[in-house]
């Protein structure tokens, strides 16, 4: 005893508000469905035919790199300039994958041109690193990563409640980093 067009159990009847339509034979758009599939097949392919490439890699402190939240000059000025980028947190850079040869960072995947590192997004934008973050960042502009610190990094702390010692012991690393040839602060 149902109108046009059927029975479809996401389409609410009586003029209340759905979520879907009916899709299949009745409704309209359904001749088009194979030129939707054909199009999407295409792009799919395409996309893994290649090998995806991105110029800079974004440091995050925290594990929070999906979040959806970009990184502040990338985003706003980076993307408009045609500079690729994703984010990646402590645990990333530790990963076997993550080497450097050619002067890029995971040469055999995204071959990072760069590690772009910006305060602490999620923490008031401060200037917060582990040390071993910033030792593992050491190494791999040692292996010939650019580097490239955002602000002002002079008094910079571990995250939470340092440890004694702690916050000299970064501050001391991020010596030895920022004398490096291929490393800036801006």
């Amino acid at each position: 005893g149902v109108a046009w067009p059927g029975f479809a159990g996401f389409t609410p009847y009586s003029g209340g508000i759905g979520y879907s339509e009916s899709w299949g034979p009745r409704q309209p758009t359904w001749r088009h469905a194979p030129d939707v599939a054909g199009y999407l097949a295409r792009i799919h392919q395409l996309t893994q035919a290649g090998t995806n490439k991105i110029d800079v890699v974004v440091f995050r402190q925290k594990g929070y790199s999906k979040t959806g939240i970009g990184a502040g000059w990338f985003t706003a000025n980076g993307i408009p300039n045609g500079w690729t980028h994703s984010f990646a947190s402590e645990p990333i850079l530790s990963l076997p994958s993550a080497k450097v040869a050619r002067g890029r960072l995971a040469p055999d995947g995204p071959a990072y041109k760069a590690l772009f590192v910006e305060g602490d997004r999620f923490q008031g934008k401060e200037s917060t690193l582990t040390v071993s973050a910033a030792e593992r960042i050491l190494e791999l502009t040692r292996q010939g990563l650019p580097v490239v610190f955002l602000g002002d990094w002079s008094a910079a702390t571990v995250p939470g409640v340092a440890k004694e010692g702690e916050n000299e012991r970064l501050r001391s690393v991020l010596g030895r980093l920022f004398a490096q040839p291929k490393v800036k602060v801006v």
